[in-house]
């Protein structure tokens, strides 16, 4: 889901020790189109070859980003060879500096040459949102090339954030996903046993949107969504009223108020499919919470 959308899963992954870069000298650069940048005049010197399809060497990265003193350690391609990461140590590049465990580039080939990937100096996994320039799947598949999937977090969060609402989930976080399948999107705790157990993702920008995962015998059982702006494909999502459900759904509609006695809501309304649900707890005369299950799992269990 890490992704339904792109039919990924997401585990670990570390950089393949045969995509080192070679050091060799870098040379000037020129500015692209569209915010992005290209090199110029490499094509004459092997070791800055820039055909946006030769994986780029440690020169022509340092010729891209404009730096002859940046340490390259290796650069890895995604599966369809159009993104290139490139991963350095001790750099200050666009504003941003490497952490002390240094810092991942990303590059893109476009026009027959591999470019700069604006904003995409990535030190921190909240800049990993750059990397949704490429394209959802191509998201994934750069994260999976940067040490331990550094930007899975963000990424999923990404996507989980824009899915379509369905009684299976949403994306990369849905009903029967293996635990270890999202062991670095941090969605769950990496401590999770195989028991009953309610948690709370540790990435922080769940927080007010999903707040409550359920897991039991290594897979998700069931989740909460209090927030965000994901609808199902009818238009039905957090805020939507009673009425305007009723309108949706009609007698697609179960009454499972009485799976929540311990939830403060006035009704609580599901439709169900293929040995799942999402339901649709209402207070105030609108939908305040949905919860995502397994439809043989009450989340009263944990």
């Amino acid at each position: 889901m890490l992704v339904a959308a792109v039919g990924l899963g997401f585990g670990i992954r570390y950089a393949r020790s045969g995509d080192s870069a070679t050091n060799a000298g870098a040379g000037a650069t020129a500015s692209g189109k569209s915010g992005f940048s290209a090199s110029a005049g490499t094509s004459g010197n092997s070791a800055t070859t820039n055909d946006g399809t030769t994986k780029p060497s440690a020169a022509l990265v340092r010729q891209l980003y404009g730096d002859d003193s940046l340490n390259v350690s290796w650069v890895s391609l995604t599966t369809s060879g159009q993104t290139a990461v490139a991963f350095a140590s001790d750099f200050t590049l666009d504003g941003r500096s490497a952490t002390d465990e240094g810092g991942h580039l990303v590059m893109t080939s476009r026009g027959g040459q591999w470019q700069k990937l604006p904003n995409a100096v990535i030190t921190t996994q909240s800049e990993c949102s750059a990397l949704m320039q490429l394209g959802s799947k191509e998201a994934v598949d750069a994260s999976a090339v940067m040490n331990q999937k550094f930007c899975d977090p963000e990424v999923v969060y990404r996507l989980v954030s824009t899915a379509e609402l369905n009684t299976a989930g949403l994306g990369a976080l849905h009903i029967t996903k293996a635990v270890d399948e999202l062991s670095t999107t941090q969605l769950l705790p990496s401590d999770l046993s195989g028991s009953c157990t309610r948690s709370t993702p540790p990435y922080s920008s769940y927080s007010g949107f999903v707040p409550d995962i359920w897991t039991k015998d290594g897979t998700v059982q069931a989740f909460t969504v209090e927030g965000g702006s994901n609808r199902t494909r009818s238009g039905a999502g957090i805020g939507t009223s009673l009425a305007r459900l009723t309108q949706i759904y009609g007698t697609k509609l179960t009454d499972v108020t009485s799976a929540y006695p311990y939830e403060a809501v006035e009704k609580a309304l599901a439709i169900s499919a293929d040995g799942s649900e999402m339901d649709f707890l209402v207070s105030g005369g609108d939908v305040t919470k949905i919860i995502v299950r397994n439809s043989s799992f009450s989340t009263s269990q944990c």
